[in-house]
Formats: C-alpha cells, sequence, structure tokens
C-alpha cells in the first residue's frame, strides 16, 4: 500500500516518489521513507480494519523479517508508534 495514503496501492507509476519503495533504493532512503509514513490516530501497535496505516507497516515489516504480523504485534506491544 502507499506510504502516504495506506487506503491505495503502492504503485511503481506513482508521481510521488516517497509514496513507493522500490527495489534498487538504498537503505537510507527506504529508512527515510518510512520515517515520514503517514500512520493512524492513537498509538497501539495492532494490525486491524480502523488502522490502515499501521496495519500496512506491519504486513512491510513481516515480508522483509519473514515474522507473521501477531510476533510483530506483541514485540511492540505497548512501545507506541515511535
Amino acid at each position: 500500500m502507499s506510504l502516504q495514503d495506506p487506503t491505495k496501492k503502492m504503485s511503481k507509476s506513482d508521481p510521488v516518489d516517497g509514496n513507493v519503495i522500490a527495489l534498487l533504493d538504498d537503505q537510507d532512503v527506504v529508512a527515510r521513507k518510512i520515517r515520514r509514513y503517514v500512520t493512524d490516530p492513537g498509538s497501539e501497535v495492532r494490525a486491524r480494519a480502523d488502522k490502515p496505516g499501521i496495519s500496512n507497516l506491519l504486513s512491510i515489516l513481516a515480508a522483509i523479517t519473514g515474522e507473521s504480523v501477531p510476533v510483530l504485534e506483541s514485540r511492540f506491544a505497548g512501545r507506541g508508534y515511535g
């Protein structure tokens, strides 16, 4: 999903470079894009339908680490978005 609008698909044709993570982006660029990511109101790190932003971030992290979303939710429980 888009980094600036978690309700829209991430697309390589998106005119805003900050909305997508490209396969050839270097580590610093990816880190900067993730830090600027749009999240949801509140601070609970839970994947839910009413939290598309944090759900998307958890999905991205799960894909990168190979860990499941529930495991990641447990790891970040009580820690908030920061």
